[in-house]
């Protein structure tokens, strides 16, 4: 794997711009498509528990049914990808739960070594 230059990094993590309009015939290249989808799936968050999910809608039928729900902004229905973020608003103890159990089984440890960092989470 390539290293990364921190300089361009931080640079392009800096750059924002909020685009108003797409051009329709213009999409993400697959490849490119694939980084950023997998930049998703890494995202961190507190514990690790990752309490949301991103939902690529691709779906021209779906996007139009979309389109008053997110206030007639034509990104939804033009952009060449559009990612619906939905999350868990609160953590509960069958989420926590389940998350030790794939922790633990992913380690190849017993639960009860879980047992501060389950606690600490609930």
């Amino acid at each position: 794997m390539p290293r990364v230059d921190n300089e361009i990094l931080h640079s392009q993590m800096n750059w924002r711009y909020s685009c108003k309009k797409f051009d329709t015939t213009k999409k993400i290249r697959e490849a490119d498509w694939n980084i950023l989808a997998e930049t998703l799936r890494l995202a961190a968050s507190s514990y690790g528990l990752q309490p949301w999910k991103f939902i690529v809608v691709q779906n021209p039928e779906i996007r139009k049914q979309l389109l008053p729900l997110s206030w007639g902004q034509s990104p939804v229905t033009d952009a060449s990808h559009f990612v619906v973020l939905t999350y868990k608003e609160k953590m509960d103890e069958p989420h926590i739960e389940k998350f030790i159990e794939q922790t633990a089984k992913t380690r190849g440890i017993d639960t009860a070594a879980l047992a501060g960092f389950r606690s600490a989470m609930l």
